[in-house]
């Protein structure tokens, strides 16, 4: 099969030409439907009014502001009251807007809703640090766009002034609950404080210093109270051995048989040589030590023995005569004796304590570490507590001062710079552009008629290019078309009828097609109006 014959752009000329009214009837349809659609579109005017953001009164290196909002997201936060049902609904029903609308029982959200679009904020930046913003609104009414505009700004500067001092209002409640919260954790934390303190005292800074300080000097104290007690032991032994000589040398006769056993006095000397060992050994060791054990059962032999001796000689004491009682020598050495004994017990006494007194000072030493562990906790907790208290403090008070600056002078204003205009001439629809871009929509709908008539033929054997094309035979010969008389009047008569019925069909399809155009709504997409 023979490939589809390119035509030249001659070609398709004549086809054009030939098929000029399946082209002209739609270029007139739909050229003539959009451009009536388009002046019966209404006039949309719009109105602006500028408002500048002016900057606090008091400069911020004075009263640090409570409310720092972006001008942007103060402006959607505003938009949002300013552009809510009820406040839209009422400037409806005050201005009679989308009559047409509320005529057709329209639901009110939808109306409300055209009515935002409607509506336009733009932010605009002035430099050197003023933000302003316009605010538009587009209706039919030139006068009513003028009034809603501003009074759509009065209501954005006002809405201002009260979100203004709402959030400063809930920036120091907010503040002043957490300085709440904080001061109850606060307290919380100074009395568990306190308490651990009390509890401790060993945990406050400098008590190891201290505590090894003591343990140091109580050390030395000890040691010298060993050496005095033995020196004590040592004084006591020695009063003892010249307690008894100085009896022997005044006794007329022994005071104990001489049998061949150990004197009394040689017991006596050997029994205070054992009782200051047993007291040098206690002090270093416990009763159970073997030492100490062995010292006693010799210490508790030798006062045997002794009380042996006593007894068998006390029947001969009883007859000493009263001139070999104890001179003033003796007398003096027993009260030295008893003197001393009182000072070694006081001395002993004293070294116990010193004992007690070391290993109680030595367990606190040793619970110090966990026990200041546990307090830098919470020493740690108090210091973060109290610094955030008095942050917190600080941004309250800043924050107060800022809310009566606000309430004061306003703070951060909304100023309308441009009073909102009363619109001259409409901005939509744009008809300068609508209409022509009408008649190129009709040509290109006649164009594609004409085409999709044409396209059935394009493939079709027409002319004498077309056989020699599609069968690959030169052509011999044509045979023209032949027409009578009646049939040229015939011709003439049916276009005309047709021309007729075309004229009719164009009056009576364009108002039908406009209004369907119009309940649609088509074109208000691409104009603006509705």
């Amino acid at each position: 099969m023979a490939s589809f014959r390119v035509r030249q752009p001659s070609e398709y000329l004549r086809i054009l030409w030939r098929r000029r009214y399946f082209v002209l009837v739609p270029f007139l349809l739909v050229s003539a439907t959009l451009c009536y659609a388009i002046s019966r579109l209404p006039n949309i005017y719009e109105s602006r009014s500028l408002i500048i953001v002016d900057p606090p009164k008091v400069s911020s290196k004075y009263a640090e502001q409570p409310v720092t909002v972006d001008i942007s997201a103060r402006l959607n936060t505003i938009r949002q009251t300013v552009t809510s049902r009820s406040s839209l609904w009422t400037l409806i029903e005050k201005y009679d807007l989308y009559k047409n609308q509320r005529s057709q029982k329209v639901p009110t959200e939808q109306i409300v809703s055209t009515m935002q679009d409607h509506i336009e904020v733009e932010i605009k930046n002035m430099g050197s640090g003023y933000n302003a913003f316009t605010i538009a609104f587009r209706d039919q009414n030139p006068e009513v766009v003028q009034a809603v505009t501003a009074e759509l700004a009065s209501q954005f500067s006002n809405e201002n002034i009260v979100n203004t001092r709402t959030q400063a209002q809930q920036t120091v409640t907010h503040l002043d609950n957490e300085l709440k919260r904080v001061k109850e954790q606060l307290d919380e934390i100074i009395a568990q404080r306190t308490k651990y303190i009390i509890e401790h005292p060993s945990v406050m800074p400098g008590q190891m210093q201290s505590i090894v300080g003591e343990m140091t000097s109580l050390s030395q104290q000890m040691l010298a109270q060993q050496t005095q007690i033995g020196s004590l032991q040592n004084t006591i032994a020695s009063y003892q051995q010249m307690l008894q000589m100085a009896k022997e040398r005044q006794s007329e006769e022994p005071l104990v048989e001489t049998d061949g056993g150990p004197t009394e006095g040689t017991l006596r000397v050997k029994r205070a040589d054992l009782e200051a060992q047993l007291q040098n050994l206690k002090s270093i060791y416990t009763d159970k030590h073997p030492d100490v054990k062995t010292v006693q059962l010799q210490l508790d032999k030798v006062n045997k023995e002794l009380a042996e001796l006593e007894k068998k000689a006390e029947d001969k004491k009883n007859r000493i005569q009263e001139s070999r009682k104890k001179n003033s020598q003796a007398d003096v050495l027993q009260i030295q004796i008893d003197s001393a004994r009182r000072d070694l017990a006081r001395r002993q006494a004293e070294l116990e304590r010193m004992n007690a007194e070391y290993a109680g000072l030595q367990a606190q030493l040793r619970s110090i570490p966990p026990l200041s562990a546990e307090m830098e906790r919470i020493e740690r907790d108090y210091k973060t507590l109290e610094k955030q208290h008095d942050e917190l403090l600080l941004r309250k008070q800043n924050a107060e001062f800022g809310k009566r600056l606000i309430d004061d002078f306003n703070g951060e204003t909304f100023h309308i710079q441009d009073p909102a205009n009363l619109p001259e001439s409409p901005v939509a629809p744009r008809r300068s552009l609508l209409y022509p871009l009408s008649l190129i929509l009709g040509f290109l709908s006649g164009l594609a008629v004409a085409l999709g008539v044409e396209a059935r033929y394009l493939f079709t054997i027409r002319d004498a290019k077309d056989v020699e094309h599609y069968t690959k035979l030169p052509l011999l010969v044509t045979v023209p078309e032949i027409v009578t008389e009646y049939e040229e009047q015939r011709r003439r008569l049916l276009n005309l009828v047709t021309a007729v019925a075309v004229v009719i069909g164009l009056v009576i399809s364009v108002p039908v097609l406009v209004r369907v155009l119009e309940m649609s709504k088509v074109l208000s997409m691409f104009t603006g109006a509705y």
